[in-house]
């Protein structure tokens, strides 16, 4: 392309390119503005559509009906439309409503250039955007108004009048602008371009004056060195073809070529090298002939030593060398046999170039002829040492050899059955010899038979005879093959199991059992009399048919059980049961054997039958009578062990010194009385107002733990109630509606003709509660009621031994009994005892002014001081009238005289009322003391307290007094 041409060319470009990026350009303005007026018919649609609703809900308020209603509002749209702008020069609203298959347009057009239609068909492709408001859409689109013509419409549903209503300007109006600005930006920059291009190829027309000079100079240079390539490529190409040709040749060769330069580096290879090697040539050039990676090794497996490399031999002598077999130890393929001939190749000058290497792969041959010599080998060492006697035949049939065993078996030297013809001599007894001719004539493969032998010495023998055709490569025959197996004893062995066979017949004819006998598909093949006489049926209706004929389903799957463990080789004896022909089950004693061929082959099994139905019907009535005896022993058995645990339950409770200690084994002593269930034992308090739980077993889940009275229906008719499934509505309350069990049990616990508690259980298992376990709980519940009620009676008699009535304090007798323990544990841990002595100040004069009454209010009130105040190992009692004792183990006596001191100000600050009565200010005197400083004993220390007691009293009272102050 010539520099001029160039040039109009980048003007061009420039001209193209300009116009694009403007158009561009107008484009994304254009697409601007039709984004802009989308939103500026949607803004205008809402306006509208809101000042719509205004005038429906004004004319709402009037009363009016609906039709009025709607003539009125648009009566009011009709005269807006007339007096509004336009927002374009196409652009206008309208308003439709639907009637039967039309679009009905309600307002006319303010723009008199366009008559408004009054109606449209539904179907018709025009309107598109007023049928989609009236369909209840809403959203803006590019399609046919009612005129025909292309619109930018936004539309939307009017609900309340069922009309639809679209703003709208045509499409023409919206581009014409935007083509107008394109024309004109178009003509205006041809016209600047023009100008441009003129100025530019003014500047540039002496430049490429200039170059077009420079370039016919550079032309000639270039004629001048195509001229010299050509002649250098044709010399090339020369090469090339002879290069071509030998390629095709080393290609065409069924021998690996391969050739090295003489430093040992692999330059050239043939396809068929590559094959042989496993290696292309890019990685054959990276290897040298002496490269220890090849592995190479002579025929004997020795290592090729570096003196004895070829290439190194014919370096030096200028000699090739044929026929040398050496070894390779390839990734690929393994070690290989290779035939290789080598000869050296010279250049003009007569010096050696490199050396050619011919080699062929003669792994495969090698192979083949070591197996043939094996097979040889191994087929001599068969034929000579074979127990079977074995002859070689011409293919007319003479003997041509022999082997030892053929010549012991009939006596015969191998002189003297060499020549003899085999099938008339040996086998002349034999006349059936038209298969052996076969075998012969090559019309047969091999041929077996069993023949007799007549050998020298006059006796005969028995043979299994096989004759065999050996073939050649092209499948002509070479020689016949006969192979005798002397099978005398054998035929002999059959002849006495004939004989053997007949008389055990007869023995099994006249037996007892009866006898059946099965093949290998399970049909019947024999049966003897008695066989028929215990079924009821014809020989002929037994023969054939297959055992699982006579039995039913039951026992169809227990004989192919057992039928497969004969199979396995399996002697059994079993008892089975069989149909008979009138119906009756026949049972039956069978003793098993299978039965195998001479090749170990299962053929079938034989079975010696004895009827045992009397014995079954016997044994079956006793082994009912044994059930029963068995479930009654079981039953037996469970009484017993439930009466045992219910002693041990009655043990454990007796044995407990306190009520919460019976509540705490009374979960792990019920739990085995029912094990299939879960329970719970409930105690009502002493109000009668609630049940709560005071020991659970098993899965807690079924009832509440914590409930009124009235939520059981055992409690409310004082009798055991049994719930269940099938009654769903008479569950207890408390039982829990999302996890009901299958049953449940409740069993009020009666003490003194009062209910102390309940006793309650349920399962999953509807049998875990049946009758006699109904019977046996509400003997449990009996036992638990009884012993609570005891241990409850016991422990309130002792708390009554203890307790001061009136108080809730300890007593005196109970603090004497506690002083020898309290004693023996601080000389046994060396601890301090602390001794608090009270007495109430002016007790008497509380007596004689607001009376007794009023005296036991106010000892009760400090004991409350006094329980509330003390710790739980400490003791408090009352010694004697207003005197009241604390017993502080592990406390000293600083301590002591400070929680003295804190009692003092609480009795100090009580605030008593009687009967609506103040009855003043209440003080306490207190003597303090501590063992072991004031005492060896704890009524020496008594005694000391009560001292000081009297000090305070005597140093004004409402103080505490404590030694060594």
């Amino acid at each position: 392309m010539q520099h001029k041409q160039r040039l109009w060319l980048l003007i061009i470009n420039m001209t193209t390119v300009s116009l694009v990026v403007a158009s561009i350009g107008i484009f994304s303005l254009y697409q601007i503005s039709f984004r802009q007026q989308e939103e500026r018919l949607q803004e205008i649609l809402d306006s509208e559509i809101r000042l719509i609703n205004a005038i429906v809900n004004q004319e709402a308020t009037k009363n009016l009906s609906l039709k009025k209603q709607e003539e009125n509002t648009l009566k009011i749209l009709q005269n807006a439309n007339q007096s509004c702008k336009n927002f374009a020069k196409t652009g206008q609203i309208n308003l439709a409503k639907k009637e039967d298959n039309l679009i009905i347009y309600l307002l006319t057009n303010c723009n008199e250039k366009f008559k408004q239609p009054v109606f449209i068909d539904w179907k018709s492709k025009f309107g598109v955007p007023s049928r989609a408001a009236l369909k209840g859409e809403s959203g803006t689109t590019i399609d046919l108004d009612y005129r025909g013509v292309k619109v930018l419409a936004a539309y939307q549903p009017i609900e309340k009048l069922k009309w639809g209503i679209v703003a709208k300007i045509d499409l023409v109006e919206l581009r014409s602008p935007f083509i107008r600005i394109t024309i004109y930006t178009a003509i205006i920059g041809l016209i600047i371009n023009s100008f441009g291009a003129s100025f530019f190829i003014k500047l540039t027309y002496p430049m490429l004056k200039k170059l077009e000079k420079s370039e016919l100079d550079n032309r000639n240079i270039n004629k001048q060195l195509q001229q010299e390539i050509i002649e250098r490529s044709n010399i090339e190409n020369a090469l090339q073809q002879e290069i071509n040709i030998l390629a095709k040749i080393m290609e065409l060769n069924q021998v690996g070529i391969v050739l090295v330069n003489p430093q040992g580096k692999i330059i050239l290879a043939s396809g068929k090298a590559e094959q042989i090697l496993g290696l292309s040539k890019e990685e054959m050039s990276q290897l040298s002939p002496n490269d220890p990676r090849w592995d190479l090794r002579d025929y004997d497996g020795n290592v090729v030593q570096e003196n004895d490399l070829m290439a190194k031999k014919i370096l030096e002598t200028k000699q090739p060398i044929y026929d040398q077999i050496r070894t390779l130890n390839l990734d690929q393929k393994g070690r290989i046999f290779l035939s290789i001939n080598a000869a050296p190749i010279f250049d003009h000058q007569e010096q050696i170039k490199g050396v050619l290497y011919a080699f062929e792969d003669i792994t495969q041959q090698l192979l083949s002829q070591k197996e043939l010599s094996q097979r040889e080998a191994q087929f001599r060492a068969i034929f000579e040492k074979s127990v079977l006697g074995i002859a070689l035949l011409n293919l007319a049939g003479k003997i041509i050899k022999t082997n030892n065993s053929l010549q012991i078996m009939l006596d015969y030297a191998e002189e003297e059955l060499l020549n003899l013809d085999f099938q008339q001599t040996i086998c002349s007894y034999e006349q059936n010899n038209q298969e052996f001719q076969a075998v012969i004539n090559g019309e047969i493969e091999f041929h077996q038979s069993e023949k007799r032998f007549f050998c020298k010495n006059g006796n005969s023998i028995w043979g299994n005879l096989i004759v065999s055709l050996i073939k050649d490569s092209n499948n002509k025959g070479l020689f016949i093959v006969a192979i005798i197996e002397d099978i005398t004893q054998r035929k002999q062995s059959e002849l006495d199991l004939q004989e053997s066979e007949q008389k055990y017949r007869n023995m099994i004819e006249t037996a007892h059992e009866g006898v059946w006998i099965i093949d290998n598909n399970n049909k019947t093949t024999f049966v003897n009399q008695r066989m028929l006489e215990m079924l009821g049926y014809q020989e002929e209706e037994m023969l054939g048919k297959e055992l699982l004929y006579f039995t039913d389903e039951q026992g169809k799957k227990m004989a192919l059980a057992n039928i497969e463990r004969r199979r396995q080789g399996i002697k059994e004896q079993h008892e089975f049961k069989f149909i008979h022909k009138d119906g009756r089950e026949i049972w039956t004693l069978i003793a098993t054997n299978p039965l195998f061929d001479s090749a170990k082959n299962y053929t079938g099994a034989l079975g010696l039958l004895s009827d045992i139905t009397e014995h079954k019907i016997i044994e079956k009535a006793l082994q009912k009578t044994n059930e029963k005896l068995k479930q009654y022993v079981k039953e037996l058995q469970a009484h017993n062990r439930e009466r045992d645990l219910l002693n041990r339950l009655n043990e454990f409770i007796q044995a407990c010194v306190t009520v919460r200690e019976a509540y705490g084994v009374l979960g792990d002593l019920l739990a085995p009385l029912f094990p299939d269930c879960s329970g719970a034992v409930f105690i009502i308090n002493n109000s009668n107002t609630l049940v709560e739980a005071v020991t659970i077993w098993g899965e807690n889940s079924f009832t509440e733990k914590i409930f009124s009275p009235a939520e059981c229906w055992g409690l409310r008719h004082g009798y055991i109630h049994l719930s269940n499934q099938a009654y769903h509505s008479l569950f207890c309350p408390h039982t829990k509606e999302n996890n009901q069990p299958n049953i449940s049990l409740c069993l009020p616990m009666m003490a003194q003709s009062k209910s102390i508690g309940l006793l309650y259980l349920a399962c999953k298992n509807n049998h875990a509660i049946d009758e006699h376990k109904q019977q046996f709980a509400r003997t449990v519940a009996e036992n638990i009621s009884l012993n609570i009620a005891n241990l409850q009676l016991r422990e309130s008699l002792h708390q009554s031994s203890i307790r001061d009535a009136l108080t809730g304090l300890f007593n005196r007798r109970y603090l004497e009994e506690s002083l020898e323990r309290e004693l023996y544990l601080a000389q046994r841990k060396k601890y301090t005892v602390g001794v608090i002595m009270i007495d109430i100040d002016h007790f008497k004069r509380f007596n004689d002014t607001f009376g007794h009454d009023a005296g036991d209010y106010v000892l009760k009130e400090v004991a409350k001081v006094l329980k509330n105040d003390v710790r739980k190992g400490d003791i408090a009692c009352r010694y004697g009238g207003e005197e009241l004792t604390i017993i502080m183990p592990e406390v000293d006596l600083n301590h002591t005289f400070n929680r003295a001191e804190q009692i003092r100000q609480q009795i100090e600050q009580l605030e008593l009322k009687h009967h609506e009565q103040l009855l003043g200010q209440i003080t306490a005197s207190f003597g303090v003391a501590c063992y072991p400083e004031d005492g060896k004993t704890l009524e020496k220390v008594l005694q000391i307290a009560d001292n000081y007691l009297y000090q305070a009293k005597k140093q004004g009272r409402n103080c505490v007094i404590k030694s060594r102050i």
